[in-house]
């Protein structure tokens, strides 16, 4: 057994003897060269031992060997009951299933391909809604420093010696906050709330504002109606 030291068995009290034992391999091996030899497999009609059955006969079904050689008819019937249960042990077999599974497979691979082009084309999508979101960002901050630089001056204008700005509530994403007039009148206090102002001060401030965005792109005609109710004070 020296020179069979590659084939390891993983139970020696399984094996009641020597004889018992198979060697899948070389059986195989040996199988391969006489089908070539023989030049059809149909031609061959090995003899298998009993005690060595249903390993030999999976091995050889396998290549395609189907006719065998038995010692006694005793021998023959258990290779045909042998095969009647590896048949049993199948149950119902569909006629179908070949075609089905090319089917399946040519689905699957479709699907697959669809499923590859939808990630290509989502990750096209995202980039570009990525890049408009930058450019609206962009026009926007742009347009808000020129309205914010008007707003100022023309407030400035209104009530001289106030002061007034435009603060965003959210600088990192301006279209998720909102806008914020932040106005001083004369003599009052820097702290003060715009909330605090008298109505003529808020009509002054949001003047400022309409003021300040007619300027950055100017309209041919402006309407305001009653704009001038709260300034009787001005």
């Amino acid at each position: 057994m020296a020179s069979m030291d590659w084939y390891r068995v993983e139970n020696e009290g399984e094996i009641p003897s020597p004889a018992l034992l198979v060697y899948p391999e070389r059986i195989i091996g040996n199988l391969q060269k006489m089908i070539e030899i023989a030049g059809d497999v149909d031609r061959l009609r090995p003899h298998v031992k009993t005690h060595k059955l249903p390993e030999l006969i999976g091995m050889q079904l396998s290549l395609g060997i189907s006719r065998f050689k038995c010692a006694t008819i005793a021998e023959a019937e258990r290779v045909l009951q042998g095969l009647e249960r590896r048949l049993g042990n199948l149950g119902d077999v569909n006629m179908l299933a070949i075609e089905q599974y090319d089917s399946t497979a040519e689905r699957i691979s479709d699907l697959m391909e669809d499923g590859k082009t939808l990630r290509s084309r989502r990750d096209h999508l995202v980039s570009i809604a990525e890049q408009l979101e930058s450019e609206r960002k962009m026009r926007f901050m742009t347009v808000f420093e020129h309205v914010n630089s008007n707003f100022s001056r023309v407030y400035e204008i209104l009530q001289p010696s106030g002061s007034g700005k435009l603060r965003l509530e959210n600088k990192k994403n301006p279209f998720d906050g909102g806008l914020d007039m932040a106005c001083v009148p004369p003599g009052k206090s820097r702290n003060t709330r715009r909330s605090a102002l008298s109505g003529g001060e808020k009509s002054m401030a949001a003047l400022a504002l309409i003021f300040a965005i007619q300027d950055y792109e100017p309209s041919p005609f402006y309407y305001l109606d009653e704009v001038d109710q709260n300034l009787d004070p001005f």
